[in-house]
């Protein structure tokens, strides 16, 4: 994904993507932006034409994202998008701070290494705030750049597994953000990026995780607060 001139997915040589992997990315995809909104069910035989793909490896997709927590499998229905909850988003919400915050402490003062980019992203951010779904991007861009320096493998590969089921409730988010910053404002919680991009410029990773973590903990009972009252 490149968002204005931003790499999202980090340089590399040409890799082939099995078939089932792409398709788990476009459904998900959808899923995370409301095109198939909760509650929806697959009608796997329309999804599959509109794909160009066969049901096989489309159905191997569904299944992993059944595996996920993506969608839900119903005997004799098929699948269907589970509604947003506010029970799921304070259940994945810490989880992936804590997470993250792991990620940000395992990489120790070499953090300084992403100041440049997290400045770049932020002021892509600036220049875009009236565009929800491209703020979203760039947030998701801002947390990867933060998190990116991380040598542990393994813990990368738990943290994207749980941002993306965090995914859906943070496009939500930056949809409604003009709502629920005052709400958040409201509840004295702490300012959103700066902090810890200043912490980072001084390569004060304890910092910047503590901050990291509050920030993502935040945000979700901000969310969920503004759920409630829906």
């Amino acid at each position: 994904m490149d968002v204005d001139g931003l790499d999202l997915d980090g340089p590399g040589a040409i890799v082939r993507v099995p078939l089932r992997a792409q398709i788990r990315e476009i459904v998900l995809d959808r899923i995370i932006r409301g095109a198939i909104a909760g509650g929806t069910r697959i009608n796997e035989t329309h999804l599959a034409a509109e794909l160009r793909v066969s049901r096989t490896p489309l159905r191997e997709a569904l299944l992993g994202l059944q595996r996920e927590g993506f969608l839900l499998a119903e005997m004799g229905k098929g699948f269907r998008v589970p509604e947003m909850s506010v029970g799921e988003l304070l259940e994945v919400s810490p989880i992936n701070a804590a997470l993250e915050a792991l990620a940000i402490r395992t990489t120790g003062a070499r953090i300084r290494g992403a100041h440049a980019e997290l400045l770049r992203i932020t002021e892509a951010i600036s220049a875009h705030l009236d565009d929800g779904p491209r703020v979203y991007e760039l947030n998701v861009a801002w947390h990867r750049a933060l998190t990116g320096l991380c040598g542990n493998d393994t813990l990368q590969r738990m943290l994207r597994a749980v941002r993306e089921r965090c995914y859906r409730y943070q496009y939500c988010y930056m949809l409604h953000r003009h709502e629920l910053e005052p709400l958040r404002r409201s509840k004295g919680f702490s300012p959103r990026r700066g902090p810890v991009t200043e912490a980072v410029e001084r390569g004060d990773a304890e910092l910047a995780a503590e901050l990291a973590y509050r920030l993502e903990v935040e945000s979700g009972e901000t969310l969920a607060a503004w759920m409630r009252a829906r």
